[in-house]
């Protein structure tokens, strides 16, 4: 549909085709661009995020272009106020950003691009987290070859943890045990060994497993053997060790004192073998992930800035 506007110039008798034109050509320009600016107020523009979503969510702001790539509002920003193309200069307003967050319970929330990103960037392990956890790997290396390669092993450590972060409070959940605490322990094993093998005895894991649910693991030493190897396996039965260490004691895993978790952590260490600053070390990451569990969303809210 083509709609025809009426310009206001008046035409004089001075006037040539060519000023005609040009006088004619920035008015147009100029009422586009009123027009423009009125649309940019009316029509914000709202990306969506939605929480339901089976596949990976990454919040990257919803635009649409020009086939020449370009942003569609900024085509009469050119302009001055009659106008007249004159710099390169914005006289158009900006549009607005927002993001509307679909919940998993279908309930909407539409809020400011950049509150939206801040708050984003709030659950983020911060830089200062990784350098902490970084130093204590360092501090606490057990030997001279340990303390040289403790940059890379603290980088190897963080990004197991990173990728298992969500199995790890799940498994912590189901045991019922802290997520911080269970995380420091695995963090710990990856960042001294490197490998899961050997971070649960076999023979601990069956005698926990019946202390802690008063019947005998049914899978065979092959079984389990396996089982041992794998994150969740570790994951598994560092728990339920913990646990059923705080329980022989007669103590509430989630509401240790500090005495009372180096106790938990040593009894567990000695029975695995572990060197003797296991628990110290092990507490000391659990001050850092106890933060770092107390901000990171759940795996369905898990977004990540495109």
């Amino acid at each position: 549909m083509i709609i025809i506007r009426r310009l206001k110039y008046r035409i004089s008798a001075d006037d040539t085709l060519s000023s005609i034109a040009n006088e004619a050509s920035a008015e147009a320009r100029s009422r586009l661009k009123n027009e423009l600016a009125d649309e940019i107020v009316r029509s914000p523009n709202v990306s969506t995020v939605d929480y339901n979503s089976d596949s990976e969510k990454i919040y990257k702001r919803n635009e649409n272009k020009t086939p020449l790539g370009n942003d569609p509002y900024d085509l009469y920003s050119h302009t001055s106020d009659d106008g007249r193309i004159f710099s390169a200069s914005r006289t158009t307003p900006k549009r607005e950003n927002y993001v509307r967050e679909i919940n998993l319970d279908g309930t909407e929330k539409i809020s400011k691009e950049e509150d939206f990103i801040k708050k984003i960037n709030t659950q983020k392990i911060t830089d200062d987290e990784k350098t902490e956890l970084s130093r204590l790997v360092r501090v606490s290396s057990p030997d001279a070859v340990l303390y040289k390669n403790s940059e890379k092993r603290s980088e190897t450590a963080y990004n197991d943890f990173d990728k298992n972060k969500y199995l790890i409070e799940q498994v912590a959940a189901k045991v019922g045990v802290p997520a911080s605490l269970l995380g420091s322990m695995y963090y710990k094993q990856i960042a001294d060994k490197a490998t899961l093998s050997g971070a649960v005895k076999a023979k601990y894991a069956k005698a926990s497993y019946d202390r802690l649910y008063g019947v005998p693991f049914s899978a065979n030493d092959e079984a389990l053997a396996e089982y041992l190897n794998t994150p969740e396996g570790v994951l598994d039965f560092m728990a339920i060790g913990i646990k059923g260490e705080a329980d022989y004691l007669g103590l509430d895993i989630n509401q240790l004192s500090k005495n009372q978790l180096n106790h938990v952590l040593t009894m567990f260490g000695r029975r695995n073998n572990t060197d003797p600053a296991y628990a110290s070390s092990v507490m000391a990451y659990n001050s850092v992930f106890d933060n770092i569990y107390k901000k990171i969303p759940s795996q369905n809210n898990n977004i990540t800035l495109g």
